[in-house]
C-alpha cells in the first residue's frame, strides 16, 4: 500500500487513535473512486457517503488528513447544496458548514479531493 492510499484510507475510515467525530452524520456507505497519478505519486478522487442525519443540522465533522478538498455538496431529499469546508490539519477533520440545516433522515455527501 503507498503512503498516499494510507492517507485516503484514513479519510474514508475512522483511525481507531483518531479523536471521535461528532454524531451529527452516521456513515452508512462509501462509493469511492480514485485516479492515481504513479509519475508524480498523487491521485484525485470522488467519494460519495450515504449517512443518516440523527438530528437538524447545518455542520458536519469528517476526517481528513494530506488532502486538498475541491468541492463538497450535501444532498437530501433530492436537493443539493454546496458546503463550505474548513479544514483542521492539526486535527486532521474538516468541517463542512451547510447555508440550510439538513433535516434528521438519510442524505448523502460527495466530495472532490486531490492528494499527495
Amino acid at each position: 500500500m503507498t503512503k498516499s492510499m494510507g492517507i485516503f484510507l484514513l479519510f474514508a475510515c475512522a483511525s481507531l487513535f483518531a479523536q471521535r467525530l461528532p454524531d451529527s452524520a452516521v456513515p452508512e456507505r462509501y462509493q469511492i473512486t480514485l485516479a492515481p497519478d504513479l509519475a508524480t505519486a498523487k491521485f484525485a478522487g470522488e467519494e460519495t457517503i450515504s449517512v443518516s442525519i440523527p438530528q437538524p443540522t447545518d455542520v458536519i465533522t469528517l476526517n481528513a488528513a494530506e488532502i486538498r478538498i475541491e468541492q463538497v455538496t450535501v444532498s437530501q431529499s433530492g436537493t443539493g447544496q454546496p458546503a463550505k469546508v474548513g479544514l483542521q490539519p492539526d486535527r486532521e477533520m474538516a468541517t463542512l458548514r451547510l447555508a440550510r440545516p439538513l433535516a434528521a433522515g438519510p442524505a448523502t455527501i460527495h466530495i472532490r479531493y486531490e492528494a499527495s
